[in-house]
């Protein structure tokens, strides 16, 4: 295994062929290019990337040819490195790779690929973003069986999609900003949202997933089987979706009377078993610890903290609550379907 170490050149052919075992350091001055398919390419397992300068070409940086047999790839850009692809800015084929952003990434096609599909399932590829990714289709894209760690502190933004899961675990903490919506695919995936910022929907798929959300106004989509999902602050739009889907909520600012911070769950289902869980809400403020909700049906509420009420009026279906017994509602979530709600839909 040997690194090289190339000036700056542009060429008609592959700029950098790392073979089998090579790795390649690319200067803070230094600028490859090429006009052919590949600048950087390297098969088998175990190469090492690092760019602090610039990349140019169709398919900027591509490591491995298996993602059953191949692993290990690593690809680096730093804060002064720069990846310009027509096609794929960075691909790492094989798993247990990583690759690693704090400078910038342009693809009119895909930004950063994975393609992984281990014999154990347990092992996991990362991809660490403080820096940018900006593609015209796919920000981030991830294929085969294995489990992709993300971790977003800078900016992904993806014309069609700023991620596309594959058959794995997709598992994304977001604390920067996302462009563009998240389809995580099959496998049970997690979106974590609190910290960070999303314009567009995050869709969960076919797996039994956990999606939590910010401050920003949300759309979520569970996808098929039994997700959770929680819409955090702002006027969150929420579809379960098919399976046995359960909507969190945590504090009473979650879902808000006034209409600019409240919720929507638009496919509630008594048929597929969803719940409301609010077990996490003190359901009465006057009193010490964490006391559970009584729901009352549609019932008025009685000046007793801690009632939850089925309310129907001309303005739409609602769940409510009086969290300090002014028999006034403290939070509400706002219903679409035409479920008569039992206190069986609730985790209280």
């Amino acid at each position: 295994m040997a690194w090289q170490f190339p000036a700056s050149f542009s060429t008609n052919v592959t700029a950098v062929d790392l073979g089998t075992t090579d790795d390649v350091y690319i200067g803070t001055n230094v600028s490859i290019a090429t006009t052919s398919t590949y600048t950087i390419r390297g098969t088998g397992s175990g190469h090492e990337v690092e760019i602090d300068g610039s990349v140019a070409g169709s398919y900027a940086v591509y490591l491995g040819n298996s993602s059953d047999i191949e692993h290990d790839q690593i690809i680096t850009v730093s804060e002064t490195g720069r990846i310009f692809a027509l096609s794929y800015g960075a691909i790492a084929v094989g798993y247990h790779s990583e690759i690693n952003n704090d400078g910038s990434i342009k693809s009119k096609t895909t930004g950063v690929y994975f393609s992984g599909s281990p014999a154990d399932l347990t092992v996991e590829s990362t991809f660490n973003n403080s820096g940018v990714v900006d593609a015209r289709f796919y920000g981030v894209e991830a294929y085969g069986t294995q489990k992709l760690h993300t971790e977003n502190t800078g900016i992904i933004k993806g014309g069609s999609y700023s991620y596309v899961g594959g058959n794995g675990v997709d598992e994304i903490f977001n604390s920067g900003k996302i462009y563009g919506a998240l389809s995580m695919g099959s496998g049970n995936d997690y979106y974590d949202g609190r910290q960070g910022f999303v314009d567009s929907d995050v869709t969960g798929g076919s797996g039994n997933d956990k999606i939590y959300g910010g401050t920003e106004n949300n759309l979520f989509h569970g996808g098929a089987n039994n997700d959770r999902l929680y819409g955090g602050k702002g006027a969150d739009k929420l579809y379960g979706e098919a399976g046995a889907d359960t909507f969190a909520f945590r504090a009473i600012a979650e879902s808000t009377t006034s209409g600019v911070g409240r919720d929507t769950i638009y496919d509630f289902s008594h048929a597929d078993g969803d719940k409301i869980d609010l077990a996490n809400i003190d359901a009465n403020t006057t009193a010490s610890g964490n006391q559970a909700f009584k729901f009352i049906a549609n019932s008025a509420f009685t000046g007793k903290a801690g009632e939850l009420q089925d309310y129907t009026s001309g303005s739409g279906h609602f769940i409510k609550g009086d969290v300090n017994g002014d028999g006034l509602a403290d939070f509400a979530i706002q219903i679409t379907t035409n479920n008569v709600f039992v206190t069986g839909d609730f985790i209280l």
